[in-house]
C-alpha cells in the first residue's frame, strides 16, 4: 500500500524492494523455517529476543546478570532463526549488541549468520577477528560452545568455563581483555551470501532492514 501510496505520488520506487522479518521473541525462532517461506531475509534482534528469552529487563540491576548474550538457550534459538531463513534459500542477518561483540563474532560465524549490523567504531575490530580464522575454525568454535553447555551445573546461567577456554584459542594479536564477558553485561546483499562469508554493515546504514549495499 505504502509502495502504491509512493507511486501515486510521483516518487521512484525500485521494484525489487526485499521484506524482512524481525526475530526478537522466542517463539519467531522457533517457527523460523515456517515464516522464512514468507519472508526474503530475517534480522535477529538479538536486544530483545535475550530479553524476552530469559525474563530479564536488562535495564533492570537486580536481574540483569540474566541477560546473557551467550547463554546456550540464546545460541540455539539464533541456530534455530539461521537454520530456518537457509532452509528456504534466504539470508539472516543480525542486529543488535550481540553482532558487534568481539567475543561472539567467531561463534555467530560458525553457526552460520550471514550479515552483522553495529556501530561504526566495533566494525574493524570484528573485520580482523573474522578474517583472521578460518571458516572451519569458526564452525568448531560454535560446536564446542553448543557441546559445553552440557558441561554446565544447573544452577549456572553462563558459559564462563568456556569463554575460558575460547580466550585461550584466539590469536595472540587479540587482546585478552576483550574476551572478559561480565555477567551483568548488556550487552544482505540481495540474497544470502555464499555459506562461510558474512558483510559488516555499521548498524547507522542498514540495521535491520534492506538498504544500499554493506561494505565487505
Amino acid at each position: 500500500e505504502q509502495k502504491a501510496a509512493l507511486i501515486s505520488e510521483g516518487v521512484k520506487v525500485a521494484d525489487d524492494i526485499e521484506v524482512g522479518m524481525m526475530i526478537e521473541v522466542p517463539a519467531a525462532a522457533i517457527l523460523a523455517d515456517e515464516f522464512a517461506k514468507y519472508a526474503d531475509f530475517f534480522s535477529i534482534g538479538t536486544n530483545d529476543l535475550i530479553q524476552y528469552s530469559m525474563a530479564a529487563d536488562r535495564g533492570d540491576e537486580m536481574i540483569s546478570y540474566l541477560y546473557q548474550p551467550l547463554n546456550p538457550s540464546i545460541l540455539k534459538l539464533i541456530k534455530l532463526a539461521i537454520d530456518g531463513a537457509h532452509s528456504q534459500g534466504k539470508w539472516c542477518g543480525m542486529c543488535g549488541e550481540m553482532a558487534g561483540d568481539a567475543l561472539a563474532a567467531p561463534i555467530l560465524l560458525g553457526l552460520g549468520l550471514d550479515e552483522f549490523s553495529m556501530s561504526a567504531g566495533k566494525v574493524l575490530r570484528t573485520r580482523r577477528i573474522i578474517n583472521n580464522l578460518s571458516y572451519a575454525e569458526m564452525q568448531d568454535l560454535a560446536k564446542e560452545a553448543l557441546k559445553l553447555q552440557k558441561k554446565l551445573r544447573k544452577e549456572e546461567f553462563d558459559l564462563g568455563d568456556y569463554l575460558t577456554h575460547l580466550s585461550s584459542q584466539v590469536p595472540k594479536w587479540t587482546s585478552r581483555s576483550a574476551f572478559r564477558y561480565p555477567r551483568a553485561r548488556r550487552s544482505r546483499a540481495a540474497g544470502a551470501p555464499a555459506r562461510g562469508s558474512a558483510s559488516v554493515a555499521p548498524s547507522g546504514s542498514s540495521c535491520c532492514g534492506a538498504g544500499s549495499p554493506s561494505p565487505q
